[in-house]
């Protein structure tokens, strides 16, 4: 349910791009990259709705918070950030490019959770002590 929550989020942020763009008396290439920036944005709701409600919600409340730490702090310092340095400074993409490196993790995690919570080992009894 929380994956197509998301689509649907998406596909708000997609349908209200233009109108919320037309509210400031702004140039083409500002448009431009406003609609870069907000399709990437668009993309990202929907792994964010999936992955933060199974790993922050789910897994968290499940008694597997040491998980989740180290499950953003691997996707942070291995993934986002260097994905983000060298496509700003080896490939000078666009900022659109550099920006959607810095949400790349939003979806990557989503495979993350899938695992994990099919797995069913994030549950923990929180209520007595082994």
């Amino acid at each position: 349910i929380f994956a197509i929550l998301g689509v649907i989020s998406g596909i708000v942020i997609m349908a209200l791009m233009n109108p919320f763009i037309s509210l400031y008396n702004i140039n083409e290439g500002t448009i431009l990259v406003a609609r870069q920036f907000i399709a990437v944005i668009a993309v990202a709701a929907v792994g964010r709705s999936y992955q933060a409600t199974c790993l922050a919600g789910l897994v968290k409340a499940g008694g597997d918070v040491s998980f989740v730490f180290i499950n953003d702090t691997i996707f942070v310092f291995l993934v986002v950030l260097p994905s983000a340095i060298l496509a700003m400074f080896v490939f000078n993409a666009p900022a659109w490019v550099v920006y959607a490196c810095l949400q790349s993790d939003q979806i990557l995690k989503c495979f993350v959770a899938v695992v994990k919570i099919n797995r069913f080992k994030w549950m923990k009894n929180l209520t007595r002590s082994n």
